[in-house]
């Protein structure tokens, strides 16, 4: 019998060893611990994926359809993070990653038997720059350990582009419009 907790996958040139996700896992592992992905409020986490990078190098994968991810014991530096919400009808999906699929600098302890909390917020700004009557605006995201959110959607479909407004210490709205994806 395969017993797939020794099944190592190479992809591309990166190796992966396979992370069972909580449902599969062996009865009561005691080397077994998690990474819990919890926001702010009442806001419940529905599915939740991640790459992790261990301290050996060794890139693993794992999910689950809650908000925690079941790990070995050990240390690992994130690669990438994707996570549900269900908000009434509406299922929010963010993927965040890193720059160029290189593992975050801090790493997040895993210890047996217990989950991690892992605390994304979303931080969000504009940079902007002009010259004369022309400006430029970006927007800007941030999210956990330094990870950049690379998508999200709503249902599946992506959301309405976000508008702005430029407005004036006074209060009077210059221009207004909406960013544009890509």
């Amino acid at each position: 019998m395969l017993d797939l907790r020794t099944l190592r996958l190479s992809l591309l040139g990166l190796a992966f060893a396979v992370a069972l996700p909580a449902w599969a896992e062996a009865q009561g592992s005691s080397a077994q611990g998690g990474i819990r992905v919890r926001l702010p409020g009442d806001v419940v986490v529905s599915r939740c994926m991640m790459t992790v990078s261990a301290e050996d190098g060794t890139r693993l994968q794992s999910g689950s359809l809650s908000d925690t991810v079941t790990l070995p014991a050990g240390r690992y530096r994130l690669i990438d993070l994707q996570f549900n919400v269900r908000t009434g009808r509406e299922e929010w999906s963010y993927s965040f990653r890193t720059e160029d699929y290189e593992p975050t600098r801090d790493a997040v302890p895993v210890q047996a038997g217990t989950a991690t909390l892992l605390k994304p917020k979303v931080v969000i700004g504009v940079k902007g720059s002009s010259g004369g009557e022309d400006y430029s605006l970006s927007l800007v995201t941030a999210g956990p350990l330094g990870m950049k959110l690379s998508d999200a959607t709503i249902n599946e479909e992506r959301p309405p582009a976000p508008r702005f407004s430029l407005v004036n210490a006074h209060g009077k709205v210059l221009d207004q419009g909406e960013f544009e994806y890509g």
